[in-house]
């Protein structure tokens, strides 16, 4: 079902036929524009778990834009996650230098809707004590098993975005 997006017509006489398009990312139209590249690993749907995971909430259609475009041309997302842990409101969210402990129990709390647990708290941990940054960590949560389900149904049907004109 990757990919495939069917349109349903009306013929002059009136019986309904049926069109499949086949392979095709993103579909625009004259008043909207809807993203199909949904899986772990494709743009849109990535630019979408990142904005949700980021932000705990549903992107905005130009700021969701914005990020499909960086993407296209080359950005990863790493670095739209480094774009937006240095946004005011990720700020907010998770305040202005949180420790380690923080920013991991908040990315549970935010992007899994759920407490931390023991072992894959500690991995985290470890993980950053290690190096890693917190763009690669709320990426690596944005781009989970757990909340590639959890978004799964919001994006079943596409992503509405606006397309990025800058």
């Amino acid at each position: 079902d990757n990919g495939r997006f069917e349109v349903e017509s009306m013929s002059n006489q009136g019986s309904e036929l049926q069109d499949t398009l086949i392979n095709i990312e993103r579909l625009q139209f004259a008043d909207i524009n809807v993203a199909l590249d949904i899986e772990k690993g494709e743009v849109a749907g990535s630019a979408y778990r990142l904005y949700k995971a980021a932000f705990d909430r549903m992107p905005e259609t130009e700021g969701l834009g914005f990020w499909i475009n960086s993407l296209d041309r080359g950005a990863n997302l790493v670095d739209v996650a480094q774009g937006f842990i240095n946004s005011d409101e990720f700020r907010v969210m998770y305040g202005a230098n949180p420790t380690d402990q923080q920013f991991v129990t908040l990315l549970y709390n935010h992007v899994l809707h759920r407490p931390p647990e023991g072992e894959g708290y500690q991995f985290w941990l470890s993980s950053l004590d290690a190096g890693v940054s917190r763009a690669q960590v709320l990426k690596d949560f944005s781009e989970s098993g757990e909340n590639i389900t959890q978004t799964a149904e919001l994006i079943a049907n596409g992503i509405r975005y606006d397309e990025w004109q800058g």
